[in-house]
């Protein structure tokens, strides 16, 4: 789904885009935390998080996929 097929749906769903920054050119990745055990797989409660991350990279390397940080209000 394009960005702006994506923020169509939310506004059909009753949402404003009140902030929408894609990560162009920058690291998909976080950067590391400061505690060597608190890995972002733990943050995000998913405990095989390794395999949905490589799958990610690999599509952000093919440019299918780019984050974004959206702040949407309804």
């Amino acid at each position: 789904m394009s960005p702006g097929d994506f923020q169509q749906v939310a506004a059909d769903a009753g949402f404003t885009v009140a902030n929408w920054e894609e990560a162009n050119g920058m690291s998909p990745l976080p950067p590391p935390p400061p505690n060597p055990g608190l890995t972002f797989g733990v943050i995000m409660h998913y405990p095989d998080f390794g395999p949905l991350l490589k799958n990610y990279l690999v599509t952000a390397e093919k440019g299918l996929v780019a984050p974004v940080v959206a702040v949407l209000t309804k």
